[in-house]
Protein backbone atom coordinates (compact mmCIF):
# COMPACT_ATOMS: atom_id res chain seq x y z
CA UNK A 1 0.00 0.00 0.00
CA UNK A 2 1.43 2.89 -0.88
CA UNK A 3 1.58 6.50 1.08
CA UNK A 4 -0.82 8.01 -0.98
CA UNK A 5 -3.41 5.23 -0.45
CA UNK A 6 -2.98 5.06 3.35
CA UNK A 7 -3.44 8.55 3.96
CA UNK A 8 -6.57 7.72 1.68
CA UNK A 9 -7.74 5.16 3.89
CA UNK A 10 -6.78 6.70 7.38
CA UNK A 11 -9.24 9.74 6.18
CA UNK A 12 -12.38 7.26 4.86
CA UNK A 13 -12.03 5.76 7.92
CA UNK A 14 -11.94 9.00 10.10
CA UNK A 15 -14.73 10.15 7.86
CA UNK A 16 -16.75 7.06 8.83
CA UNK A 17 -16.18 7.95 12.49
CA UNK A 18 -17.18 11.49 12.24
CA UNK A 19 -20.59 10.30 10.23
CA UNK A 20 -21.32 7.79 13.00
CA UNK A 21 -20.66 10.39 15.53
CA UNK A 22 -22.83 12.91 14.15
CA UNK A 23 -25.59 10.73 13.80
CA UNK A 24 -25.29 9.85 17.27
CA UNK A 25 -25.16 13.62 18.43
CA UNK A 26 -28.37 13.78 16.30
CA UNK A 27 -30.53 11.05 17.85
CA UNK A 28 -29.59 12.62 21.23
CA UNK A 29 -30.39 16.20 20.22
CA UNK A 30 -33.69 14.74 19.03
CA UNK A 31 -34.27 12.77 22.16
CA UNK A 32 -33.88 15.46 24.75
CA UNK A 33 -36.11 17.80 22.59
CA UNK A 34 -38.58 15.54 23.02
CA UNK A 35 -38.50 14.59 26.76
CA UNK A 36 -38.62 18.07 26.30
CA UNK A 37 -41.83 18.45 24.84
CA UNK A 38 -43.01 15.71 27.56
CA UNK A 39 -41.96 17.28 30.70
CA UNK A 40 -43.83 20.32 29.29
CA UNK A 41 -46.79 18.35 28.80
CA UNK A 42 -46.83 17.37 32.38
CA UNK A 43 -46.46 20.57 33.38
CA UNK A 44 -49.58 21.77 31.70
CA UNK A 45 -51.61 19.12 32.42
CA UNK A 46 -50.85 19.34 35.93
CA UNK A 47 -50.99 23.06 36.21
CA UNK A 48 -54.58 22.83 35.14
CA UNK A 49 -56.35 20.26 36.64
CA UNK A 50 -54.16 22.08 40.16
CA UNK A 51 -56.01 24.78 38.68
CA UNK A 52 -59.87 23.15 38.35
CA UNK A 53 -59.40 21.56 41.73
CA UNK A 54 -58.39 25.22 43.26
CA UNK A 55 -61.79 26.64 41.52
CA UNK A 56 -63.89 23.79 42.49
CA UNK A 57 -62.61 24.44 46.17
CA UNK A 58 -63.07 27.72 45.71
CA UNK A 59 -66.47 27.29 44.34
CA UNK A 60 -67.28 25.15 47.34
CA UNK A 61 -66.19 28.00 50.25
CA UNK A 62 -68.70 30.74 48.20
CA UNK A 63 -71.04 28.30 48.58
CA UNK A 64 -70.63 27.60 52.13
CA UNK A 65 -70.34 31.58 53.20
CA UNK A 66 -73.35 32.50 51.57
CA UNK A 67 -75.57 29.38 52.70
CA UNK A 68 -76.88 29.17 48.89
CA UNK A 69 -77.91 25.92 49.09
CA UNK A 70 -78.66 24.77 52.60
CA UNK A 71 -79.91 21.32 51.95
CA UNK A 72 -76.60 20.26 50.22
CA UNK A 73 -74.17 21.95 52.95
CA UNK A 74 -73.05 18.90 54.15
CA UNK A 75 -71.89 17.47 50.29
CA UNK A 76 -70.83 21.22 49.17
CA UNK A 77 -68.72 20.83 52.95
CA UNK A 78 -67.20 17.65 51.64
CA UNK A 79 -66.28 18.03 48.31
CA UNK A 80 -64.74 21.31 49.06
CA UNK A 81 -62.31 19.04 52.10
CA UNK A 82 -62.11 17.04 49.04
CA UNK A 83 -60.29 19.26 46.46
CA UNK A 84 -58.86 21.15 48.79
CA UNK A 85 -56.80 17.85 50.15
CA UNK A 86 -56.33 17.08 46.46
CA UNK A 87 -55.11 20.72 45.42
CA UNK A 88 -52.62 20.77 48.15
CA UNK A 89 -51.14 17.39 46.68
CA UNK A 90 -51.29 18.28 43.09
CA UNK A 91 -49.32 21.56 44.45
CA UNK A 92 -46.80 19.65 46.41
CA UNK A 93 -46.18 17.37 43.57
CA UNK A 94 -45.84 19.68 41.02
CA UNK A 95 -43.46 21.42 42.97
CA UNK A 96 -41.65 18.53 43.96
CA UNK A 97 -41.41 17.28 40.44
CA UNK A 98 -40.83 20.64 38.87
CA UNK A 99 -41.75 19.40 35.31
CA UNK A 100 -40.91 22.58 34.10
CA UNK A 101 -37.42 23.18 35.03
CA UNK A 102 -37.14 19.36 34.05
CA UNK A 103 -38.17 20.52 30.20
CA UNK A 104 -35.86 23.75 30.25
CA UNK A 105 -32.96 21.60 31.19
CA UNK A 106 -33.91 18.97 28.32
CA UNK A 107 -33.96 21.63 25.89
CA UNK A 108 -31.03 23.51 26.77
CA UNK A 109 -29.40 20.53 26.60
CA UNK A 110 -30.79 20.11 23.06
CA UNK A 111 -29.55 22.98 21.83
CA UNK A 112 -26.02 22.85 22.82
CA UNK A 113 -26.52 19.26 21.42
CA UNK A 114 -27.85 21.34 17.96
CA UNK A 115 -24.58 23.29 17.71
CA UNK A 116 -22.34 20.57 18.00
CA UNK A 117 -24.15 18.76 15.56
CA UNK A 118 -23.81 21.84 12.96
CA UNK A 119 -20.14 22.00 13.87
CA UNK A 120 -19.75 18.00 12.98
CA UNK A 121 -21.80 18.91 9.72
CA UNK A 122 -19.03 21.30 8.62
CA UNK A 123 -16.61 18.67 9.83
CA UNK A 124 -17.89 15.98 7.56
CA UNK A 125 -17.78 18.55 5.00
CA UNK A 126 -14.56 19.51 5.23
CA UNK A 127 -13.04 15.81 5.80
CA UNK A 128 -15.46 14.95 2.37
CA UNK A 129 -14.33 18.33 0.42
CA UNK A 130 -10.29 18.42 0.90
CA UNK A 131 -10.38 21.82 1.49
CA UNK A 132 -8.94 22.34 4.68
CA UNK A 133 -5.47 20.50 6.03
CA UNK A 134 -6.31 17.27 7.57
CA UNK A 135 -4.67 17.32 10.32
CA UNK A 136 -6.58 20.52 11.25
CA UNK A 137 -10.09 18.74 10.64
CA UNK A 138 -8.84 15.93 12.95
CA UNK A 139 -7.81 18.18 15.82
CA UNK A 140 -10.92 20.03 15.72
CA UNK A 141 -12.61 17.13 15.61
CA UNK A 142 -11.23 15.84 18.44
CA UNK A 143 -11.79 18.90 20.36
CA UNK A 144 -15.55 18.37 19.55
CA UNK A 145 -15.60 15.32 20.81
CA UNK A 146 -14.10 15.62 24.35
CA UNK A 147 -17.08 18.64 24.36
CA UNK A 148 -19.61 16.21 23.38
CA UNK A 149 -18.34 13.75 26.03
CA UNK A 150 -18.27 16.52 29.06
CA UNK A 151 -21.75 17.79 27.73
CA UNK A 152 -23.45 13.91 27.93
CA UNK A 153 -21.99 13.93 31.34
CA UNK A 154 -23.76 17.07 32.76
CA UNK A 155 -27.63 16.26 30.75
CA UNK A 156 -30.28 14.85 32.83
CA UNK A 157 -31.37 11.50 31.75
CA UNK A 158 -34.17 10.81 29.49
CA UNK A 159 -36.99 8.33 29.66
CA UNK A 160 -37.90 5.40 26.78
CA UNK A 161 -41.06 7.18 26.25
CA UNK A 162 -38.62 10.30 24.75
CA UNK A 163 -36.63 7.71 22.79
CA UNK A 164 -39.45 6.40 21.18
CA UNK A 165 -41.14 9.89 20.09
CA UNK A 166 -37.44 10.17 18.62
CA UNK A 167 -36.89 7.31 16.98
CA UNK A 168 -40.78 8.07 15.19
CA UNK A 169 -39.38 11.62 14.21
CA UNK A 170 -35.85 10.65 12.90
CA UNK A 171 -37.52 7.47 11.33
CA UNK A 172 -40.77 7.70 10.58
CA UNK A 173 -41.58 11.43 10.32
CA UNK A 174 -37.99 12.53 8.87
CA UNK A 175 -37.19 15.33 11.09
CA UNK A 176 -34.27 17.01 10.44
CA UNK A 177 -33.91 15.15 6.76
CA UNK A 178 -34.16 17.69 4.06
CA UNK A 179 -34.18 16.85 0.07
CA UNK A 180 -32.35 18.63 -2.03
CA UNK A 181 -35.28 20.72 -3.33
CA UNK A 182 -36.66 21.20 0.32
CA UNK A 183 -33.05 22.41 1.23
CA UNK A 184 -33.22 25.26 -2.16
CA UNK A 185 -36.55 26.40 -1.19
CA UNK A 186 -35.04 27.40 2.15
CA UNK A 187 -32.63 29.38 0.50
CA UNK A 188 -32.32 32.79 -1.06
CA UNK A 189 -32.67 32.63 -5.06
CA UNK A 190 -29.01 33.48 -5.05
CA UNK A 191 -28.03 31.15 -2.84
CA UNK A 192 -29.28 27.98 -4.90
Amino acid sequence: MTESENFDTRNSVQLSIAKQFTADVMWTHKVHEKQAEIYFGYHECLYWIDVCLSFVTACGVFALARNLLPCYQWLIELLSIITSVLATGFAIFIKHCDFCNQARQHKSAAVRFLGIRNRLYQIVGDFRSGNRPIEDIRAEFAQIRETTQALYELVPQTTPKALAKAETALKTKKESSYSQVELNALLPEYLR
